[in-house]
């Protein structure tokens, strides 16, 4: 069970879930099954988990450029490093 299967059974289950969000469970379910959450949907989905699962879980790779008020949060990861074609072009 990954970590958004849990956060979500945690949080009371799928349909629990959808209604805080205020969308349907099947949404939900397509977002799970893709792997993926619509970046608009990040924060409301933070929000309907009682923050079991944080944006930074759910982006992990691009969560400091998307939410950069989140970078000096209490318990956030450290920010990823840049790939080597970023360094580079930085440089």
């Amino acid at each position: 069970m990954g970590k958004l299967d849990q956060a979500i059974k945690d949080a009371g289950g799928l349909s629990v879930v959808a209604t805080r969000m205020g969308i349907s469970s099947q949404r939900l379910c397509n977002w799970i099954d893709r792997g993926a959450v619509p970046l608009d949907q990040c924060c409301a989905l933070e929000r309907g988990l009682g923050e079991r699962l944080r944006r930074w879980d759910l982006r992990p790779s691009d969560w400091h450029r998307m939410w950069p008020e989140l970078v000096s949060a209490e318990g956030a990861p450290p920010v990823p490093a840049a790939p080597a074609a970023e360094q580079q072009e930085a440089a």
